[in-house]
């Protein structure tokens, strides 16, 4: 049986590059069995959301500690 991989996200970050108009982020804080993803890379939400649809992923997003 294969390991299941799992990510843990803290929202929201701000994107200081405004790249194609998103304004806010999710940041990779823990990666589980998995080296696609590293502590601290930004992701946008399209991404997220695909990982969270994917059979193969347990994705947590926590509030951004301040």
């Amino acid at each position: 049986m294969a390991k299941r991989m799992s990510m843990t996200l803290s929202y929201p970050h701000e994107n200081a590059s405004e790249l194609a108009g998103v304004n806010q982020l999710y940041r990779v804080e823990r990666v589980k069995n998995s080296t696609g993803y590293k502590p601290l890379e930004l992701l946008p939400k399209s991404v997220v959301d695909d990982l969270c649809r994917h059979s193969g992923w347990d994705v947590s997003i926590e509030p951004v500690k301040q």
